[in-house]
């Protein structure tokens, strides 16, 4: 006997609980009632506590199936990041609001990457990956969005932050992942990130930002990687 359906029997018992109002009945009338409806009654409730909580068990788990379906069909699989449709949906509807500061968006590209996979196997590459996510995580403000959007490019959205404060956070986290590296078998894996970002007011389109925020990645990766550039702001 499982402990779910030992519970469903408390239930059905304290279902019954009921009956134990009868022992403020005169004693002619309790033992009348309990000997032709009490034994029936409690069984009653008991069997119907059994079907009912087995149906919300089964919903239950229903519920924590497509709960779990939803929350992978919006995740990264690897690093557990949004996804670029997440992404793009979270983008999208915190752009909408007031926003006098202004956002900025980071293109966040590990440096080399397929060098590391090449000469420590894929594993270790995921395994770089995955930390590189959760040290994403842990450097921005709660209020920032975090995505992998493919390979090794991960993209970050700072709403409501001026360009002095965005600057800023991108070269915390280009120092952090050269700082930190990946520690895996008792080796330790250095890896650097270059970053491109782009700052603007109002609403941008996200296709425009990503570009923009491209452009300066690409930059960053002509001078010499391991560093930040940003486009002009619109």
């Amino acid at each position: 006997m499982n402990s779910t359906f030992l519970s469903f029997l408390a239930l059905g018992a304290m279902i019954s609980v009921s009956l134990l109002g009868t022992v403020l009945l005169p004693a002619d009338l309790r033992m009348k009632l309990l000997t032709e409806v009490g034994l029936f009654s409690t069984g009653f409730n008991l069997l119907g506590a059994v079907v009912l909580g087995s149906f919300i068990e089964r919903e239950r788990r229903h519920a924590a199936r497509e709960s779990r379906l939803s929350n992978e069909a919006k995740t990264d699989p690897l690093t557990g990041l949004l996804n670029r449709r997440s992404f793009q949906e979270r983008y999208e509807r915190q752009t909408q609001g007031r926003n006098r500061t202004g956002s900025a968006l980071l293109v966040v590209d590990l440096d080399h990457f397929k060098s590391v996979n090449d000469a420590n196997g894929h594993d270790v590459g995921d395994i770089v990956l995955q930390s590189v996510g959760r040290l994403l995580t842990e450097t921005v403000r709660q209020s920032d969005v975090v995505a992998r959007i493919g390979g090794e490019e991960f993209v970050v959205f700072l709403p409501n932050t001026e360009l002095g404060n965005a600057r800023l956070l991108a070269e915390r986290i280009r120092q952090n992942v050269q700082r930190a590296g990946v520690e895996v078998e008792g080796r330790q894996i250095r890896i650097t990130t270059s970053v491109g970002g782009h700052w603007h007011h109002g609403i941008v389109d996200l296709a425009v930002a990503l570009k923009r925020a491209d452009i300066a990645l690409y930059r960053a990766k002509e001078g010499g990687r391991n560093r930040v550039e940003f486009s002009p702001a619109a």
